[in-house]
């Protein structure tokens, strides 16, 4: 069941009737995936566990159209509505933020295949493998990209060092705003994604603290403290780790390695 937040209506039942078109009568085909309000789907929906059943529950207050187009046609449950979320993206399309994502995570998992050498953005503390891969079109703390980054004849060097700048090892910070949760500034006119950079709580981006101290060069500030979560994990960036592992290093802990550490290699369709 679908519950308005306080103060906001009662609240509204499951199992909305129609398609997702009755449920978006003005949405075009092509403008891009259903995406609940806020900064990621896992602080807009719960699942609240209701005998055998798991179903989904809204808490952002009151019901949006998104919400209502995720729920549409089915009886609340998680598996519905995941395969309404499918269904959404096959007809609509993934928007193109998310393509370019996606992209960069097939590009990182191709050259960790070929190289042997799987780069990955870790919170240690969480349950996750990692929130995202490190690949050609990942970006330094120092503002470079991994490219121009290189690694010594040995690479016993834990990271691999920037060419461009001293920068004393690649350190992964996010490139696009979806990846921090602020999906919806691509969508605003005139906003300009390649300006795009992470910022510090300080209010300073990433590129005007100093890459080996981390300290702010705008405000003097002792250390870089992301102001946004990571979408994959809810944790901040300095509650993350850039580290490579080897294809053996992987296999012995029983991660994804090869085909497998492909995106979306557990849902091919």
């Amino acid at each position: 069941m679908l519950s308005g937040g306080r103060g906001r209506g009662p609240p509204v039942q499951g199992g909305f009737g129609g398609s997702l078109e009755d449920a978006f009568p003005s949405r075009q085909p092509g403008g891009g995936a259903l995406v609940p309000r806020g900064g990621s789907a896992g602080r807009q929906l719960q699942t609240n566990q209701m005998g055998s059943n798991q179903m989904v529950q809204a808490f952002s207050g009151g019901v949006s159209r998104s919400e209502r187009a995720l729920v549409a046609g089915t009886d609340g449950s998680v598996a519905e509505v995941e395969a309404n979320i499918l269904q959404a993206v096959r007809t609509f399309g993934a928007p193109p933020g998310a393509k370019k994502m996606m992209d960069a995570e097939r590009l990182a998992a191709e050259e960790a295949m070929r190289t042997g050498l799987y780069g990955i953005w870790r919170n240690a503390s969480s349950s996750h493998d990692f929130c995202g891969r490190i690949g050609p079109m990942s970006r330094c703390f120092c503002g470079h990209d991994y490219g121009a980054h290189a690694w010594s004849k040995g690479r016993k060097e834990p990271r691999p060092k920037c060419g461009s700048c001293g920068c004393p090892g690649f350190r992964y910070i996010p490139r696009r705003p979806e990846e921090v949760g602020e999906w919806w500034l691509p969508r605003r006119r005139g906003f300009d994604v390649r300006l795009w950079r992470a910022n510090c709580k300080c209010g300073h981006s990433h590129e005007e603290h100093d890459s080996s101290s981390l300290r702010c060069r705008g405000c003097g500030c002792p250390s870089f403290s992301s102001a946004w979560e990571c979408v994959s994990c809810e944790g901040k960036w300095q509650d993350h780790e850039t580290l490579w592992e080897s294809e053996e290093e992987r296999r012995h802990c029983g991660r994804s390695v090869g085909q497998a550490f492909m995106p979306l290699s557990s849902t091919p369709e």
